[in-house]
């Protein structure tokens, strides 16, 4: 029998080694057959059977294994344990043990915690967040979890073999999704606005991101270019790479890779503030070398290691009931928000420090060293599993929401950037509600139809080559094979839809292809068409509204009236634009609010959806501003923006000096 979590196996002889013939002595005195076995089932307790003797093997990360053997009866009990440790490890054999559910759901909760952050400047829903909360933080938590459940599912690599296999396992979990999202970016997002421009050439920055090194150079050109949080992706790879070494440092201490990985951060943090480092797209930064740098945040890394280790050791003589498991969950959430909510407090104080302090060591500590003691109680608390908040997030809705978590941190930027380029002026909640539905669609779909299935195909064939199970290259075919016949089946769809088999499909196969229905009914939702206007209520509008004189954009709009509304803590702006050519509309509008000194105060991207008109056709464009903004400002700019010429002339009242902008004073239209 073997346990879900691999925390606990128990095999019979005869499962291993042919009917147990080459046990022996080489099981019970630890020689290679020990090595091999615990390259393949990686236990910490293994029980097993030997004629009239059972065999309890102890596995520590990074120490090997330790063998006892105890007298028994065939198909009998085990004698009773001298030790209270050993006696809950028997128990713990005896049950089956379930997978960390409640650490998968963590993964979820920490990447939505990172789209808020994000998405706090894009939706107006989100502008009451509390300043005080660093949502960054959550990144520190996945190393944190990272360390940890590597060291608890990796408790030792004893061969190369089984490192090189591990190592393809990791890249496989992370790159496939990465050059996917990499890929998309290119080929919708302009290419000005995912690479900063900077003394380096686009292709080497291309190049760094394709291999997922560029967080490894701390150069912002590099670290924050196309997909911007990707860059703890390639943090991840370093410790990936690292974590072999680091297991063997285990067999000295579990607390030496944390104490070494802290030596480092504060050796890092005392030279930012010699070098008196300062922000250049194309220089080393303090962000890029404090934040960004693998090596600065290989503390939180090394502490889910000594985590692991010290969760082996409670599991094994700690088992709380139902309700203080409960009171530990609640505990350990309230301590992880209340030091995420002290996080400031924690940054001045280490702004004081002599040597580490600073600038940068208040960057350091706002973004690693304040939540890293709350993150890691809440890692220990919840994978023990035990209370009822632990059992809610073991649900399987929330486990899926967890086993997409990746998807949601990578693809939730892309659409933060394409929601700005092109639906910026949509800042309602309904608009946040239809980009979360969007994120957690495409990315369960980016879930099943890429990381599940590369990820396999990826796995098999490493393990074919590793192991040299078939010297010929026909499994190459059949996994190809078998890969493509299993995404040709998710989109089964696609084909069935022209062939009058719908509840079949409904049924069916059909469910990834319906989810990509579904997918382009709420892409569809999120572009609204253009918002025609007959001429009587034009004429309306314009007798009750701002009116601009005969401004023109070049010879192909007119900007009929101008108005600003106030809306509760909003100023909603309304333009009324006239056609003067027949075309397919391709323009943004740039607006632009200046304070009494010239400084800009606040400023929005219209875009113009794309749709035929001919001459006389009327549309209104809106968009919502913050008021107490607006009502700081003096007077506001316009320009129109057209996709195959740039910005176009304008002509009329208020028009400035280039001619490409209208200026208008906004003290009597509020």
């Amino acid at each position: 029998m073997r346990s879900n979590s691999g925390f606990v196996q128990i095999f019979t002889c005869e499962r291993l080694c042919s009917a147990g013939q080459r046990l022996n002595s080489a099981f019970i005195n630890g020689g290679p057959a020990w090595q091999r076995l615990s390259a393949l089932v990686s236990p910490e307790i293994l029980l097993m059977r030997k004629g009239l003797f059972r065999v309890i093997l102890t596995c520590d990360p990074g120490r090997g294994c330790r063998s006892r053997l105890y007298p028994g009866h065939l198909g009998g009990r085990i004698v009773k344990p001298d030790s209270r440790a050993q006696r809950a490890t028997v128990r713990m054999t005896e049950q089956k043990q379930s997978q960390l559910h409640a650490l998968t759901t963590l993964r979820f909760v920490a990447a939505l915690l990172v789209v808020l952050g994000h998405a706090r400047g894009t939706f107006e829903c989100l502008e009451g967040l509390s300043d005080r909360l660093v949502f960054d933080q959550a990144v520190s938590f996945f190393f944190i979890l990272s360390g940890f459940i590597l060291t608890y599912v990796y408790p030792q690599l004893p061969t190369w073999k089984s490192t090189l296999l591990y190592l393809v396992r990791r890249v496989a979990r992370l790159w496939p999704l990465h050059l996917t999202v990499l890929i998309a970016m290119v080929t919708i997002i302009p290419k000005d606005l995912v690479t900063a421009p900077g003394a380096f050439p686009r292709w080497e920055v291309y190049l760094a991101n394709l291999t997922m090194l560029h967080g490894w150079i701390p150069i912002r050109q590099f670290y924050f270019s196309y997909n911007s949080p990707s860059w703890s992706i390639s943090t991840e790879l370093f410790y990936y790479l690292l974590f072999p070494l680091l297991l063997l440092s285990l067999r000295v201490s579990m607390w030496l890779p944390a104490l070494a990985a802290a030596g480092v951060a504060a050796g890092l943090i005392y030279l930012s503030n010699t070098l008196g480092l300062e922000f250049n797209v194309s220089e080393i930064t303090e962000k890029g070398l404090l934040y960004v740098n693998p090596l600065a945040r290989l503390l939180e890394f090394s502490v889910g290691i000594a985590l692991a280790c010290l969760y082996r050791r409670c599991a094994a003589v700690y088992r709380p009931g139902r309700m203080v498991g409960t009171l530990l969950e609640g505990f350990a959430f309230l301590f992880a928000g209340v030091c995420m909510y002290f996080t400031p407090d924690i940054g001045a104080y280490a702004q004081q420090l002599p040597l580490i302090g600073g600038s940068a060591g208040r960057l350091w500590a706002l973004n690693c060293a304040a939540p890293m003691l709350g993150f890691a109680a809440l890692i220990l608390v919840m994978a023990m599993q035990k209370g009822v908040i632990s059992r809610l997030l073991c649900l399987p809705l929330c486990v899926l929401l967890g086993e997409i978590s990746y998807g949601v941190y990578m693809v939730h930027f892309p659409l933060l950037m394409y929601h700005g380029y092109f639906l910026q002026q949509y800042r309602s909640t309904g608009a946040f509600l239809l980009f979360l539905a969007i994120l957690l669609v495409a990315s369960h779909l980016l879930f099943v139809l890429v990381e599940k299935p590369t990820r396999a195909l990826i796995t098999q064939i490493a393990k074919k080559i590793i192991y040299r199970q078939e010297p010929s290259l026909v499994w190459v075919a059949r996994i190809i094979r078998g890969f493509r016949e299993s995404i040709y089946s998710n989109l089964a769809l696609l084909t069935d839809i022209g062939r009058s088999h719908v509840m079949r499909v409904l049924v069916g196969a059909g469910k990834p292809a319906l989810e990509i229905l579904c997918l382009a009914g709420l892409i569809v939702l999120a572009h609204p068409p253009l918002a025609r206007v007959p001429e009587a209520q034009a004429r309306q509008m314009q007798s009750s509204e701002h009116r601009i004189g005969q401004t023109q954009a070049g010879d192909f709009l007119r900007l009929r009236s101008l108005s600003l509304q106030p809306d509760g803590g909003h100023v909603n702006m309304t333009l009324l634009w006239e056609a003067l050519k027949a075309e397919k509309l391709d323009y943004f509008i740039q607006v632009e609010f200046f304070a009494a000194d010239k400084s800009k105060v606040d400023e929005r991207l219209i875009n113009v959806a794309s749709e035929e008109i001919k001459p006389g056709d009327l549309w209104l464009s809106s968009a919502k501003f913050a008021a107490d903004k607006v009502k700081l400002s003096e007077s506001m700019s316009l320009r129109v923006y057209k996709k195959s010429l740039g910005y176009l002339p304008i002509g009329g009242l208020g028009s400035d000096t280039a001619k490409t902008r209208l200026v208008v004073v906004t003290g009597n239209m509020i």
